[in-house]
């Protein structure tokens, strides 16, 4: 008797484990889990389920008030192509003479945060040769007030002798390959939060 409840109890624990899936699956006594690769969460114990992007695009053609904002919304397919994407083109990007761009994706399953697509700093301003070009703060009337603010987010002295030249030693340009893996990855957010409400 006891080795047949044996059998029988290992046959179900087989039967489970064997019908388990890598990313949303029925595992054990009817609980739900969502398998991120690290580590996976119990949906049936989760309420809300939100994905987010936050990100900063400041280019030359912004006004004062919207240089350095931090954007944020849902994600969703229409709004990475309507709203974020535009702004990133690499041959437009090519021409600004200075811009700031930030992107990150993530999704909470009520206040437990899983990162998609970590930030990462893409920063271009004018070598000093341009800077001191006549007209150019006349013509980009924002960009004092984006070394400003850049100073604050760098954590850099703007009264320091070398600040320009260290902010120089932080450019770091929007090229094609950054420009492919930030589309991917937000892509990648919309599918996750997809599978994840199944």
């Amino acid at each position: 008797m006891n080795l047949t409840r044996s059998v029988l109890t290992v046959s179900l624990m087989l039967f489970f484990f064997a019908t388990g899936t890598s990313s949303a699956f029925e595992f054990g006594f009817g609980s739900r889990y969502f398998d991120y690769g690290t580590g996976a969460i119990n949906l049936d114990r989760v309420t809300h389920i939100k994905p987010k992007v936050s990100y900063y695009v400041t280019l030359p053609q912004d006004s004062k008030k919207d240089v350095l904002m931090k954007y944020s919304s849902p994600v969703t397919s229409e709004h990475i192509s309507n709203e974020i994407l535009p702004w990133l083109e690499v041959k437009k990007l090519e021409k600004a003479p200075f811009y700031f761009i930030n992107v990150s994706t993530m999704i909470f399953f009520d206040n437990f945060e899983l990162e998609i697509l970590k930030g990462k700093d893409f920063l271009k301003v004018p070598n000093p040769i341009q800077l001191g070009e006549k007209g150019f703060l006349f013509k980009y009337p924002t960009f004092v007030s984006f070394l400003k603010k850049l100073s604050e987010y760098k954590n850099l002295d703007p009264k320091n002798k070398d600040f320009y030249n260290n902010l120089l030693k932080k450019i770091n340009e929007l090229k094609k390959e950054d420009l492919n893996f930030i589309k991917t990855n937000l892509h990648n957010t919309v599918d996750t939060y997809k599978r994840a409400i199944k």
